[in-house]
């Protein structure tokens, strides 16, 4: 069994692994300024806020052709690059950086996670490891690493890196649900729940948390205390379709098999492709012995993904029941 499917899509890569921050090693407040150049760089960052990404890259490279700040200026531009998708742009930026300075703690982090949007996570995470070695007190390189393990679904080096990323900044709950998801991913389902309620104390309407709590008190055979919270979860969204297939599949374990099947059947109607949703069907096949049906629903779980999505769990079922 596995936690809820929310995979990264484009746009949680974009805003996971390319956020528009700017987070510099090199602070502007050390350097000496001339007024112009200072009003450059305030020109320039609110043309980001902006979202006026050409007119922000006009003005850093003016900062960077004056000298002004050059590591700042160069950052800044790749900024505004990235956010008008020129990624290759941007790289170019961050090793013009790493040139002239090897160890920049902020390039080497930004340089890795342009790896990771564009799904190159081995050579992402060799920048975040030299980042790491430049830079062992700061949390983003053990961030985005624990992320690029995450995505290769090595989840024990993940967990290992969000935890050291915690260890630097304990109230980052972000960081504290992708620890929970790889910990869901990983079958340790008590210590995910422990993270899971540590997000809801300081914010209860965590969408993904308590959806996942959910999950992780399934997971662990905690039946009654699950169903409290997947009641809660459908009467707020009541057509999301990983609540609804989750839930179904906790009514069967309750011995409320029609109910059940019926909630992973308004699970596809929301999105025929679920293919979480044909797993768990197969699961309530398997167990009612029709093993027919419970093939069958294997086998359209595989066609939709289901393997290269979330493991190998529906090939092996379909390895002992179908082959």
């Amino acid at each position: 069994m596995r936690p809820v499917p929310y995979p990264l899509t484009i746009l949680l890569v974009l805003a996971g692994w390319l956020p528009l921050s700017l987070v510099a090693q090199t602070d502007p407040d050390t350097i000496q300024l001339r007024p112009i150049h200072a009003a450059m760089f305030t020109k320039a960052e609110a043309a980001i806020d902006a979202k006026e990404y050409t007119k922000a890259e006009m003005l850093y490279t003016q900062l960077i052709d004056a000298n002004a700040n050059p590591i700042l200026a160069t950052l800044g531009r790749a900024q505004a690059r990235i956010a008008q998708g020129d990624i290759k742009g941007a790289r170019k930026d961050y090793q013009m950086i790493l040139k002239q300075y090897p160890t920049q703690y902020q390039a080497l982090v930004e340089i890795g996670k342009t790896y990771g949007a564009t799904g190159e996570l081995e050579k992402a995470i060799s920048y975040f490891d030299k980042a790491v070695a430049a830079d062992s007190t700061h949390k983003l390189g053990y961030a985005y690493r624990g992320m690029a393990y995450r995505e290769m679904k090595q989840y024990e080096p993940a967990i290992w890196n969000y935890t050291e990323s915690l260890r630097r900044d304990s109230a980052d709950l972000q960081l504290r649900y992708y620890r929970a998801e790889c910990y869901n991913f990983s079958h340790q389902s008590d210590l995910a729940q422990q993270d899971l309620e540590f997000i809801i104390r300081i914010d209860s309407t965590h969408r993904l948390a308590l959806t996942n709590l959910a999950f992780s008190l399934l997971d662990q055979g905690l039946y009654q205390e699950a169903e409290i919270h997947y009641k809660r979860l459908q009467r707020i969204y009541p057509g999301d379709q990983y609540i609804l297939n989750n839930y179904g599949f906790l009514k069967h374990k309750l011995g409320q098999t029609e109910e059940g099947l019926e909630l992973i059947r308004r699970a596809l109607i929301v999105n025929p492709d679920n293919s979480y949703a044909y797993k768990y069907r197969a699961l309530i096949y398997l167990d009612q012995g029709k093993t027919d049906e419970a093939c069958q629903a294997i086998q359209t779980a595989l066609k939709m993904g289901y393997t290269e999505k979330y493991g190998p769990d529906v090939s092996e079922l379909k390895a002992t029941y179908c082959d």
